[in-house]
């Protein structure tokens, strides 16, 4: 028996079986009935005289039956089936790309249905990650300011205390990055709408609003049929979600994430200053992670999350600038980011937030 090599082309594994010797660990799993597809870096798969990249591996890839015979393990070809990459725990994920993903839209009247899912999920799955829409930035305080992340929360404070959010996207894994399913077929993401905000008679700034046009979000929808903002912040306190140790909130550059989160549980504007809030956002979440702030200790890392999640070659599921999809493509690009870069606990990177709360490598979220 001969083991499969870099060497071996897809017409050989179409047409004979490609039999692994049985001191080879077996690197296959299943995935239904009766069709397994392997768990390792598909790549090995194809010869090196054909390079691909992963994303181009939808024609290449094939799926196998599996069965064990007299102490070997040999891979009978079942069927040339075309799969799109999902990347998204330490690696490949061999499941259709957007098939097995639901993006949950969330209205006022499915609202309390849907929070009823995610009580019943958060202990199983309790990494979040978190994105928001909202109407741009529209105010720059003047004056004087004690430090430069002084100067970054003032903004932010006035610019959340004045605008509405738009929508809100939420994302849920377990510790391998596993997605709840809520007893469907498919791995469910949470998209809320929310109807507060009004193009009519609310201040934005043109370019985010109109790059959310773009991007597919209908206001007019939202505003008949989006969620009521304190009826949401009402089942969000009781959702098991917030106040609660054992759930890690994944984010990127979320400070304005945050505060209108705050915002919406605490039906106040926000505190005057960064100590107070970071008093709020440790009650709340006490345990946080921003990627923005992580790939500071990543050599050769940077940018914003699209370019991070292309350079970790995370792909995306769903549209850009809508906040299931980003959501989704956090908690993917965090995923990759932890297990390529990081070992052990990231507790010590836990609770800041990029931008605040930090001055020359010291906490002042208690001062």
């Amino acid at each position: 028996m001969e083991a499969i090599s870099e060497h071996t082309t897809l017409d050989r594994a179409r047409s004979g079986q490609l039999p692994i010797t049985a001191s080879q660990q077996s690197p296959w799993r299943e995935v239904g009935t009766r069709t397994r597809v392997p768990c390792v870096n598909p790549l090995s798969l194809i010869p090196s005289e054909d390079p691909v990249q992963p994303n181009r591996l939808s024609d290449k890839l094939l799926s196998f039956l599996c069965r064990v015979d007299r102490g070997s393990l040999c891979l009978e070809a079942l069927e040339f089936r075309p799969f799109r990459f999902h990347l998204c725990v330490g690696g490949m994920s061999l499941l259709p790309k957007s098939d097995l993903i639901h993006i949950r839209e969330v209205w006022n009247d499915n609202l309390e249905q849907e929070f009823e899912l995610i009580r019943a999920i958060v202990d199983d799955y309790p990494y979040i990650a978190m994105d928001t829409e909202f109407p741009g930035v529209v105010l720059r305080p003047v004056g004087s300011f004690k430090s430069l992340n002084d100067y970054h929360y003032q903004t932010l404070r006035d610019n959340v205390n004045l605008l509405k959010l738009i929508q809100l996207g939420l994302t849920f894994s377990d510790e391998k990055g596993n997605l709840p399913t809520c007893g469907t077929d498919k791995c469910c993401i949470w998209q809320f709408n929310f109807r507060e905000f009004d193009l009519n008679e609310d201040v934005f700034a043109s370019d985010s609003i109109e790059l959310l046009k773009q991007c597919g979000i209908a206001f007019r929808k939202n505003n008949e049929k989006g969620v009521d903002a304190r009826q949401f912040g009402e089942l969000l306190m009781s959702s098991g979600i917030v106040l609660n140790d054992s759930v890690y909130w994944v984010t990127f550059h979320s400070g304005y994430d945050f505060g209108y989160v705050l915002k919406l549980l605490t039906c106040q504007d926000l505190p005057n200053t960064q100590a107070e809030f970071f008093k709020l956002i440790n009650m709340y979440f006490p345990m946080l992670y921003d990627i923005k702030h992580l790939v500071k200790f990543c050599n050769s890392l940077h940018g914003g999350l699209n370019k991070l999640a292309e350079l970790l070659e995370v792909e995306r599921v769903g549209i850009c600038h809508q906040a299931g999809s980003d959501s989704l493509l956090t908690s993917c690009t965090f995923r990759k980011l932890k297990d390529n870069f990081f070992s052990g606990s990231l507790e010590k990177y836990a609770g800041v937030l990029y931008g605040l709360g930090v001055e020359n490598g010291q906490s002042t979220q208690s001062t």
